[in-house]
């Protein structure tokens, strides 16, 4: 299951970078356009640690039981 697994993600990945190729061709994407917001390292951190004690609800958060 894990070469079934990797071939997959391999198509996968080919198929997003065919999408992304074919619309930078067409002039439909600009690579960096994205505008982020300044963040000091206290906000990074805030930002990372909020709802950590409630990750049930958070479903950014994975738990890999390797606690």
């Amino acid at each position: 299951i894990e070469d079934q697994i990797k071939t997959l993600s391999e198509e996968y990945t080919g198929i997003q970078q065919k999408a992304i190729d074919d619309a930078v061709a067409r002039g439909d994407y600009a690579p960096g356009s994205v505008n982020l917001q300044d963040r000091s390292e206290a906000d990074w951190a805030k930002l990372m640690d909020q709802d950590a004690d409630n990750s049930a609800n958070n479903p950014g958060v994975v738990n890999l039981g390797i606690e």
